[in-house]
């Protein structure tokens, strides 16, 4: 009597071993590397954006406060104590030997010095007519201000500190150097100096 107990036919599986050490492992190489580039590049726009995007806003307080004569919003941008201080500097005679008023000779030490010298102050009040007066930038028949006839550009930059150049376009010898860093803050950046050609200045104070 033949065997009926036949075996049921199996199903064999081709299992592939993956090579971890061909395949994976570069692959996750490859893609940490590009995560930690990613990672860095993320770093740097933050790192960017936190140190210098305070400038647009000082920019945009700048123009807007000089237009507006608001001292709150030029505040913002100028810290007006250390610019003056920088103005005063460049005064013509302010080299020249000091002396006490003779009524003071007897309290030397504490004698108050006069400056006979002409000076220069500005103040949310005045910035935009000395801007005019120096021929910088000039006033429409609105009112207005124009800044058709200045050119600005970088002179130099630093993490905390740059320069910028205001040259007026038909008399190059008309122009002043802005120093721009933060002040007060790490993102707040204000002008705290003005850097004046002789003729920009001699036209400011005439």
């Amino acid at each position: 009597m033949a065997d009926n107990n036949t075996q049921e036919p199996k199903i064999v599986r081709n299992i592939h071993v993956r090579n971890d050490q061909l395949e994976g492992t570069s692959y996750k190489k490859q893609n940490n590397v590009l995560r930690m580039v990613l990672f860095y590049i993320t770093c740097g726009l933050l790192v960017i954006l936190v140190s210098y995007g305070g400038l647009f806003f000082t920019k945009a307080n700048l123009k807007e406060g000089i237009a507006s004569g608001d001292a709150a919003t030029l505040e913002k941008a100028i810290n007006f104590t250390r610019v003056n201080r920088t103005l005063k500097s460049q005064m013509p005679g302010i080299l020249q030997e000091a002396k006490p008023n003779e009524e003071e000779t007897k309290y030397l030490a504490s004698a108050d010095i006069k400056y006979e010298g002409p000076l220069l102050q500005i103040s949310p009040e005045n910035i935009a007519e000395i801007l005019v007066k120096s021929g910088l930038i000039s006033k429409n028949p609105d009112g207005s201000l124009s800044y058709d006839d200045v050119e600005t550009s970088l002179d130099s930059m630093a993490y905390s500190r740059i320069s910028v150049k205001a040259v007026n376009k038909q008399h190059p010898e008309l122009w002043l150097m802005l120093t721009i860093q933060k002040d007060e803050s790490l993102v707040q950046w204000r002008v705290t100096g003005v850097l004046m050609s002789e003729p920009l200045r001699d036209k400011a104070i005439e």
